[in-house]
């Protein structure tokens, strides 16, 4: 069962990773951040990761398509700890997102964001 979790995980990691990416510095260059959730407000479609150490606060576009597996997501089906692969653009400083993907088991956060992130 964890392998075939891993195994899920590392394929939306390469799809992720394998879509086209239009000319670098282009308006709409994708941003690809892969992280865990943190927190999830469904009425203002924003999503709130940690990535490497660092906090994001992503916009989730209407049209945007969200899964898990083979299994299409509404936003409020993503929970604190969910760890999400994110293709984005950045329109000024605010990522929308176009396509999410759930890669794996949700992890146990402690309750303050804090102690995830980097200073």
């Amino acid at each position: 069962m964890e392998l075939r979790s891993f195994a899920a995980g590392a394929a939306l990691m390469a799809a992720a990773c394998s879509l086209q990416t239009p000319t670098m510095g282009s308006k709409d260059t994708p941003l690809r951040l892969a992280g865990v959730v943190l927190s999830v407000a469904p009425l203002g479609r924003r999503l709130e990761i940690v990535d490497a150490g660092h906090r994001h606060t992503i916009e989730v576009q209407p049209d945007a398509v969200i899964r898990r597996g083979q299994e299409n997501l509404m936003l409020d089906q993503l929970s604190r700890g969910d760890r999400i692969v994110i293709v984005a653009t950045e329109p000024g400083t605010e990522n929308k997102a176009t396509w999410i993907a759930v890669s794996g088991a949700a992890l146990r956060l402690p309750d303050s964001a804090e102690s995830v992130t980097r200073p």
